[in-house]
């Protein structure tokens, strides 16, 4: 979904689910998610400037069958960006801060790594854009 509140407010929105299953063994597919949500506020509060959230979550991921390590953590993660479009003739610039709130996100791997795939922290990051 996509709503535009006002000339300057918007939200995006979507919700995802799937109940995938091995054909032969009935089993649900190991490591993915079940069911995925992101909302995504956004404010254009000044003539080429905006700021917006991201926030997405994933939840009710099954372990494979026969693995016996702790089930896999649900997890949200809230990211911001701040642009400002035509800093001159030709030029966008952003900053973003991903996984804002520094939650420790893991994504599943196999047995061998035994505390799953560490996702990265709080990150920032700087855009520059050059549109011609």
């Amino acid at each position: 979904m996509d709503w535009e509140i006002t000339d300057t407010v918007g939200l995006r929105v979507n919700y995802a689910f799937q109940a995938s299953e091995d054909k032969k063994s009935g089993e649900p597919i190991a490591n993915t998610p079940q069911k995925q949500f992101y909302l995504n506020p956004y404010w254009a509060f000044l003539p080429n400037w905006s700021l917006d959230a991201q926030i997405k979550w994933i939840g009710d991921r099954k372990r494979a069958q026969g693995d016996s390590r702790d089930s896999i953590d649900d997890y949200a993660l809230v990211g911001m960006t701040l642009r400002r479009k035509n800093v001159s003739k030709h030029w966008d610039l952003a900053l973003a801060v991903r996984n804002l709130l520094d939650h420790d996100v893991r994504e599943p791997a196999g047995t061998a790594i035994l505390d799953d795939y560490p996702m990265p922290g709080r990150s920032i990051y700087a855009e520059v854009k050059c549109h011609y």
